[in-house]
C-alpha cells in the first residue's frame, strides 16, 4: 500500500514490509527496526526499497513513502529453438512468478522472493491501494524462436512481461552480462530451375511488453538488447538456349543469407533443379551480431546465362538485401526474392503503456512497433 509520506507508525512498516522480529523471537510482536536494513545475496543485494539504508543509522523517516519489492534473476543461455528446431515457449515473467520457479528450461532463475523476506511474496497484484515492484534482473542470454517458411508474418519475443496487474510496476534489469535478442530472420530459398527465388524472412523481437500492467520500466545497465535482423532474398534462376544441343543450359539462385540475432537466422536453401549447369549455393547462416551471406548463383557449362545471387542477411551495420535476378537467358529470368523486414529491441501489445527507458547499454531496433504473437 506505500507508508505513508507523512507521520509514520511501526505497524505501518509492518503492514507493508512485514514483521523484522529481533533476533530469537518467533512468537512474539516486536519489531526491530534495525532488521529492515537489508541486504541479502538471495534477493539480489536491494533494499527494501530506494532510498531505505542498507548500513549505518536507520530512522523511521527512512522508511516512508517505501513500496514493497519483490526481485527474480534470470542467468545461462535460453534460445527458442536448437539448431533440430525444437520450439520453446518465451520466458515469461509473470509465469515463473505464478509458479515461484527456481528454474525455466533447465536454466538458472532466482526464485521470485520479498525482498527481506519478512512475508511472502504478494499476491495482490491488481489492487492499486496496494503497489508492489516487480524487479526481474537478466544477467544471461535469452533469444526469441525463429519465423519459418511457413509463418514468415508472426512476431515472436524472447521475454515476454505476462500481466502482472494494474498494481505491479514491473523493472526488467539487464546488466552488463545481459543480452535479450530477437531470432534473425532465414534467407530465402534459391530458385527452383530458372523459377523465383524466395523472399528472405522477418527477424523477431527481444522482449515483449503487454497491457494490463501498471508500469514498465527497461533498465539497461550496459547490457544490450537486439532486434532479430532480415534474412537476405533468394536469387532467381535462368534458362538460356545457346546452341542447337537438345539440352538448354538452366541454372538456379542462390540462398539468401540468415539474418544477425540469437538464434541466428539460417542461410536460404540453395538453389535446385539445374541441368547442364550448377545449382546455387546455399546462404550461410548468421551469427548473433553478425550477418550471414548470400549463396553464389549458378552457372551454365555453355553460353554466359547465370542464376542470381542470395542477397546477404542484415545486421546492425547494413540492411539485409534482395537477391538477384536470373540474367543472360534468352529463355527465361527468374526473379529476385526480396529481403525480410526486421524484427525489434520492444514491441507492446496493443493497449499497452510505453515502458520508460533508462539505458546505459545498447538498445538496438524499434521500440514502438505494436503486436505479438505465440507467446
Amino acid at each position: 500500500m506505500t507508508t505513508p509520506t507523512g507521520q509514520i507508525s511501526l505497524d505501518d512498516v509492518k503492514d507493508e514490509f512485514g514483521r523484522a522480529a529481533p533476533d530469537g523471537d518467533t512468537t512474539g510482536t516486536a519489531i526491530s527496526l534495525g532488521k529492515y536494513r537489508v541486504n541479502d545475496a538471495a534477493t539480489l543485494n536491494k533494499p527494501l526499497d530506494v532510498g531505505v539504508p542498507q548500513s549505518g543509522t536507520i530512522k523511521m523517516s527512512d522508511l516512508k513513502g517505501r513500496t514493497r519489492n519483490v526481485v527474480f534473476r534470470y542467468s545461462g543461455t535460453i534460445k527458442r529453438e536448437d539448431l533440430d528446431d525444437t520450439e520453446k515457449a518465451a520466458l515469461n515473467l509473470k509465469s515463473v512468478y505464478d509458479a515461484n520457479q527456481n528454474a525455466f528450461q533447465d536454466q538458472t532463475i532466482t526464485q521470485p522472493l520479498m525482498v527481506g523476506g519478512f512475508i511472502t511474496r504478494p499476491t495482490d497484484l491488481s489492487d492499486t491501494s496496494k503497489p508492489v515492484i516487480i524487479t526481474a534482473q537478466v544477467d544471461g542470454i535469452l533469444g526469441s524462436k525463429r519465423t519459418t517458411y511457413g509463418n514468415p508474418s508472426e512476431q515472436f519475443v524472447a521475454l515476454d512481461t505476462g500481466t502482472f496487474g494494474i498494481g505491479s510496476s514491473i523493472r526488467i534489469q539487464v546488466t552488463n552480462t545481459g543480452q535479450i535478442y530477437g531470432a534473425g530472420g532465414r534467407g530465402g530459398r534459391g530458385s527452383s530451375g530458372n523459377g523465383d527465388g524466395g523472399n528472405g524472412i522477418n527477424g523477431t523481437t527481444a522482449i515483449g511488453v503487454r497491457a494490463g500492467n501498471g508500469s514498465v520500466t527497461i533498465v539497461n545497465q550496459g547490457g544490450l538488447i537486439q532486434c532479430g535482423f532480415a534474412g537476405g532474398g533468394g536469387g532467381g534462376g535462368s534458362y538460356d538456349d545457346p546452341s542447337k544441343s537438345m539440352t538448354d543450359p538452366v541454372t538456379s539462385g542462390g540462398g539468401g543469407g540468415g539474418g544477425a540475432g540469437f538464434p541466428p537466422g539460417l542461410g536460404g536453401a540453395a538453389g535446385t533443379n539445374a541441368q547442364k549447369g550448377t545449382n546455387g549455393a546455399a546462404g550461410t547462416t548468421a551469427a548473433s551480431q553478425t550477418r550471414g551471406n548470400g549463396g553464389a548463383g549458378g552457372s551454365p557449362n555453355e553460353g554466359s546465362s547465370g542464376g542470381g545471387d542470395g542477397g546477404n542477411g542484415g545486421d546492425n551495420n547494413i540492411a539485409a538485401e534482395n537477391g538477384d535476378d536470373g540474367a543472360g537467358g534468352n529463355q527465361a529470368n527468374g526473379t529476385k526474392g526480396s529481403a525480410g523486414s526486421n524484427g525489434a529491441a520492444v514491441r507492446l501489445q496493443a493497449g499497452a503503456t510505453a515502458p520508460t527507458y533508462i539505458n546505459d547499454g545498447f538498445i538496438i531496433g524499434s521500440t514502438t512497433e505494436v503486436g505479438f504473437t505465440g507467446n
